[in-house]
């Protein structure tokens, strides 16, 4: 645990952070929640790929678990998996044992399975973890209002409501 912990020492000290950097234009970034991957089960061709695999599916019965433990062993060495979608895609046990066995290089997590993530949580103190706080869609209340008025006027106009939920999807 003491390597990931740094100390204000007025010294430079890169460990190899520096040397190992690498331009986007280097990277190969995969996101799942669009386009057919999943529904093509391509997921485990597609975390091969990646530098950084990015999550932002929604919560839905065919996504649930998704990235469990079998899919994670596939991933591209020294991967990154962003979650930013919804939590329930992975397990809390299958993502600390796919960085535990080094399938990912780190996590960096927007969502979880509970929220707001149990203090008790191992991946609060793990090594290879970033929690992120969720809060970037932080709603005005004018906003929330123009959005109503929007669409009262398009139900009383009898036009097609914006931004209309699909319950078969579950988004």
């Amino acid at each position: 645990m003491k390597e990931y912990i740094y100390k204000l020492s007025s010294e430079w000290i890169h460990k190899g952070q520096i040397a190992y950097y690498r331009s986007i234009c280097d990277l190969t970034i995969g996101v799942i929640g669009m386009g057919i991957i999943g529904k093509e089960g391509e997921v485990k061709e597609l975390l091969q790929e990646c530098d950084y695999i990015v999550n932002i599916m929604p919560s839905t019965p065919h996504t649930k678990d998704i990235l469990g433990i079998d899919i994670l062993s596939n991933a591209k060495k020294d991967a990154v998996l962003i979650i930013i979608g919804r939590g329930d895609v992975i397990g809390e046990g299958d993502l600390i044992k796919a960085l535990d066995y080094n399938w990912l290089s780190a996590a960096i997590l927007d969502v979880f399975n509970t929220e707001p993530l149990p203090s008790n949580s191992k991946l609060w103190l793990h090594p290879k973890v970033w929690i992120t706080p969720h809060n970037a869609g932080v709603s005005r209340s004018q906003d929330v209002c123009e959005a109503f008025v929007d669409n009262f006027n398009h139900f009383t106009n009898s036009e097609p409501l914006l931004n209309v939920i699909n319950w078969q999807h579950g988004y």
